[in-house]
């Protein structure tokens, strides 16, 4: 039977204690996720007020959507008070509401339109509630809790039977652990049920069967297919054996190194388009001892979110790019962003809903705000308004148990891990509510080169003291390569006002107002990328991706200026051959400064700067991997007597396996490796970590090569 109901004038406050104990999770409204793709430029528009919520009592109670497939199932097997009391109890949502009614009228084609007319008239009254208007980005206090998804009671109470066997059970009645309708095994059948159930379980089937024809050569069973199938669709689950693997798999491949035959690939991939698909393959993960990995935009240098070091690893990979819907409130001030969202496109509408609005993240338009958050999220801005983790409000984060959560809900330890704690350790994170920054509807911007001839490398040596003293509206970049170096700025202000800060701080670099350009932020975000402002604004929509090199970084951090005869050394010995890689220097100080190094995970907060040693290159074949990566390694051990000691300090996004990497202890990531490289990454804050990570995942489920241990009982004190 439908839950309690408290007055519908009440639903955005607490509800009453005999609900509340029904309560079994909750979170932020999921049009937050479920909404088109980008904000356009009539998000720039004032939205109109917002309305009423007049969701029925059931909706409020048992909100959660299943799949519309279940919902065609039941309504075609189910009597009509089975079907209606489904529809009315679980208030499944337009996806299965319409889905029974589309069973039950599918099976009137065979049965006579008077009886389906009948059946129908039942659902359409009570299964399909009326679609609440959008809510307001402000949204009240967390959304009354919801239940379970079907599949999810369907996976528990069916155990390990294969799902035809679950299906025609369900069509039988014998399902009493559902508990929303009583069992009926009375229920008489006819050939014509039975030839339809037929055709649709062959198809369900059919699916397994192609999508398994070469599963086994790679360890996976049919049964964790199966699992998925029951409320993923098909075009979403990506095989080997499947014409779009190879595609998928590559669409977001930055490293080619992680492209090469004989790299561990996942056995599926799942092209998530909600959050139910995401439940769905952590639950069947789970119970089919698949490991998850999750891909937002396919950055991470070493490739640790779609492919792994172990050859005999078996893990699906959750691509979250279909969840990127952008939700804009300038009258707030904050936004909603799906984690598949690259920061192109986040600026881009950014910049169509205002002018003087903008969000702190970093300088690669192609980078997904999922990883890039996770991780901290350093950028062009973080010396005005800090990282861009400190201006995360809220998340939706899916945990091991397959729990949707939102700040409220997850807690605050679990809250603060996901804000720099690096990927693949507490949850799939969904989506972010922002805080979204003041900038001048005009900035400057500018790029100064200086050649070794040009005293590049005293410029250089200037540099690391003055930059990480400026005014916070000024970041001041420097990118190193053979043979010059490029000093690239933004300033929150006009070009005569910058002009007068450089002339007085930094004059030894020359620069003049003739260096200068005004522009919008957003066009801001297209120069520092391309050292340009001639390409249009839609170039940061742009999501194509085509692998052409292969990658490999290391960073670090300085405390004192490295000094000048140590450049000249560098220089000499590692830069002076045509077409070396560059070495990136990027200030830090002012508000990221101020912030406390434990405020989030990122604790490489009182540095001068941070420097990433970046090599690339195009030749196949192990001679010139060989050559490319000793040459990284040789540049950063030159470095070793000026930056970073006990211990190496290392932006997590900024993945180095040279590190170090887990191993398993008793099937759980052994903490004191970890640790190893733990505390470059993290420091003192590894320890609190590892202790989140035994509170939201003590079965270590979510984990790669380099991800965060559960605190062992041991060393808890």
């Amino acid at each position: 039977m439908p839950g309690p109901s408290w007055p519908l004038e009440s639903c955005h406050s607490e509800p009453p204690p005999q609900l509340r104990r029904q309560i079994r999770r909750s979170g932020p409204p999921l049009a937050a996720i479920a909404a088109p793709p980008v904000a356009t430029a009539a998000a720039a528009q004032p939205e109109p007020p917002p309305q009423p919520r007049r969701a029925p009592p059931a909706e409020l109670l048992q909100g959660r959507r299943t799949s519309a497939s279940a919902g065609f199932l039941l309504g075609r097997c189910a009597e009509p008070r089975r079907a209606a009391l489904l529809g009315s109890s679980v208030a499944a949502g337009p996806s299965a509401g319409a889905g029974v009614l589309r069973g039950v009228e599918r099976l009137g084609r065979g049965r006579g339109r008077r009886r389906a007319e009948r059946r129908a008239g039942v659902l359409r009254g009570r299964a399909q509630p009326p679609t609440p208007p959008r809510p307001p980005l402000r949204a009240p206090p967390p959304a009354p809790p919801q239940p379970p998804y079907i599949h999810q009671v369907d996976l528990h109470a069916m155990g390990e039977r294969r799902d035809g066997e679950k299906i025609e059970e369900m069509c039988r009645g014998e399902i009493r652990e559902w508990g929303w309708f009583a069992a009926d095994k009375k229920r008489k059948r006819g050939p014509l049920w039975r030839r339809d159930f037929s055709i649709f379980l062959g198809a369900v089937l059919s699916f397994q069967t192609t999508s398994l024809s070469s599963a086994s050569s790679i360890g996976i069973d049919a049964s964790f297919l199966s699992c998925l199938s029951a409320d993923i669709p098909p075009r979403l689950v990506h095989t080997p054996a499947t014409n779009s693997y190879d595609a998928l798999l590559l669409s977001s491949v930055r490293n080619l190194r992680y492209a090469l035959p004989g790299t561990a690939r996942p056995v599926v991939i799942v092209a998530a388009t909600e959050p139910a698909h995401v439940q769905t393959t952590i639950l069947c993960g789970r119970r089919h001892s698949v490991r998850i990995r999750t891909r937002s935009g396919g950055h991470d240098y070493e490739g640790l979110s779609y492919a792994s070091l172990d050859p005999r690893q078996r893990f699906a990979v959750l691509d979250l790019a279909e969840l990127r819907a952008i939700h804009i409130d300038t009258a707030r001030a904050e936004a909603w962003v799906g984690s598949g969202a690259s920061l192109g496109e986040l600026y881009y509408a950014v910049g169509a809903a205002s002018r003087t609005l903008a969000f702190p993240d970093g300088s690669c338009p192609t980078v997904c705000v999922g990883g890039h958050l996770i991780g901290g999220g350093f950028g062009s801005l973080a010396r005005k308004y800090g990282l861009s983790a400190d201006n995360v409000l809220d998340a939706v984060v899916v945990d091991a148990q397959g729990r949707l959560l939102n700040r409220s809900t997850m807690g605050e330890d679990h809250f603060w891990a996901i804000r720099g704690g690096g990927g693949e350790s507490f949850g799939v994170v969904l989506s972010w509510k922002v805080r979204l920054v003041r900038v001048p509807e005009t900035v400057t911007v500018f790029g100064i080169r200086r050649f070794r001839n040009q005293s590049a490398v005293g410029l250089i040596t200037r540099w690391q003291d003055i930059a990480p003293a400026l005014p916070w509206d000024l970041y001041l970049r420097v990118l190193v390569q053979n043979p010059q170096a490029d000093f690239v700025a933004l300033f929150l202000g006009r070009c005569g006002r910058l002009a007068r800060i450089m002339q007085r701080r930094f004059p030894e670099l020359g620069m003049t107002r003739a260096d200068c350009q005004e522009i919008s932020w957003v066009q801001s975000t297209i120069f520092i990328e391309f050292f340009t402002t001639a390409k249009p604004l839609e170039v940061l929509l742009d999501r194509s991706n085509k692998p052409g090199y292969y990658l490999k970084v290391k960073s670090d951090h300085v405390q004192e200026a490295i000094p000048r005869h140590a450049w000249e050394s560098i220089w000499a010995k590692w830069l002076d051959e045509p077409g070396t890689p560059p070495i990136m220097l990027d200030p830090y100080g002012g508000r990221m400064g101020s912030i406390s190094p434990s405020a989030t995970p990122f604790p490489h907060r009182n540095y001068l700067y941070q420097l990433q040693v970046y090599s690339f290159w195009f030749e196949n074949g192990t001679e010139a991997l060989e050559k490319r990566i000793s040459w990284v390694r040789g540049v950063h051990e030159e470095l070793e007597p000026y930056v970073s000691r006990n211990p190496r300090a290392v932006y997590v996004n900024y993945r180095d396996l040279d590190l170090g990497t887990n191993g398993l202890e008793n099937n759980v990531t052994s903490y004191e490796k970890a640790k190893v490289w733990g505390e470059k990454y993290f420091k003192g804050n590894f320890k609190r970590l590892a202790a989140v990570k035994r509170k939201v995942d003590p079965d270590d489920f979510f984990r790669n090569e380099q991800s965060i241990p559960p605190l062992p009982a041991a060393a808890k004190g």
